[in-house]
């Protein structure tokens, strides 16, 4: 696979990253009207399925799927991963124009770290999509993020911010990794083992969203979407570099052009991020 593919491969990451974020902040507009004790509970899917704004959100962050199966196809994870960093300027749009909060240096500072290590992260990647290193290991890994995502059932009402928040973020990087395995299984005609990533994604990413919608209802939501952000965002690029076969030979300068471009993304993740625009529009989405 050559530069062709990985274009076609960032331009998917790209879609999806916008389909995700639209989705996860009108999620959040509807998360508050639930009343508290149906938080971790089936029961709050059922009353948030029957909210339009909430059901929009859901079906505009899932169709981020078939985008980000097309994305793994052409790129691998390491690649794909940080592409998404470039969601949280939706955010940062959304309090400027919204609630025509002021920009300040700092905020186009980091905006400017995310575009420009979205474009060194372009042309710095290796090319070609990337396979496990060792299979069972692959699967050990995201059957212990499903776990973990899964934390919060047994004990309900015990969980602090913490428990919710890592639970919700860790439930999503189950379901991102899930997604990659889903992507190999499929190139190789593997439709049992495709099946079973798919089972993972699909409970990892419905625990992990009730999770995060109860963690919307009990703190705020500049504490919670950051955390649920970034994570799901860096966390299985970071496990790729130790569960995937990389071509960083295919890469200008070994791989570091595209380290330098991760870590623009990361600092412009963290100052976007902290932004008053991004503050503001994430509290008014917590209600």
């Amino acid at each position: 696979m050559g530069s062709d593919s990985l274009a076609i491969g960032l331009g998917a990451a790209g879609l999806a990253a916008l389909l995700l974020s639209t989705g996860t902040l009108l999620q959040a507009l509807e998360a508050r009207e639930v009343e508290h004790h149906h938080g971790l509970r089936i029961s709050m899917l059922g009353k948030l399925l029957r909210e339009p704004r909430w059901l929009a959100g859901t079906v505009i962050g899932y169709l981020a799927f078939p985008f980000q199966l097309i994305a793994l196809a052409h790129a691998s994870l390491v690649v794909v991963q940080p592409i998404h960093a470039g969601g949280l300027l939706l955010l940062l749009v959304a309090g400027v124009v919204l609630l025509d909060d002021p920009v300040g240096g700092h905020d186009v500072a980091g905006a400017a770290a995310i575009v420009a290590g979205l474009a060194i992260v372009a042309w710095g990647a290796p090319t070609g999509s990337d396979r496990p290193i060792s299979q069972a290991w692959f699967v050990a890994v995201v059957a212990v993020l499903l776990v973990v995502s899964l934390t919060p059932y047994p004990i309900r009402n015990r969980c602090g911010r913490i428990v919710l928040m890592l639970s919700a973020a860790l439930g999503f990087t189950c379901a991102n990794l899930a997604v990659k395995g889903i992507s190999d299984a499929l190139a190789v005609h593997h439709w049992g083992v495709a099946a079973g990533f798919l089972a993972a994604a699909a409970v990892s990413s419905c625990a992990a969203v009730l999770t995060q919608m109860t963690a919307f209802q009990r703190h705020r939501a500049i504490e919670v979407l950051p955390f649920t952000y970034a994570i799901p965002i860096f966390l299985p690029a970071l496990l790729g570099l130790f569960l995937l076969h990389e071509h960083w030979a295919t890469a200008p300068y070994q791989g570091g052009a595209f380290a330098v471009g991760a870590a623009l993304l990361i600092g412009g993740t963290l100052a976007v991020a902290r932004s008053q625009a991004v503050i503001d529009i994430s509290e008014r989405a917590a209600g």
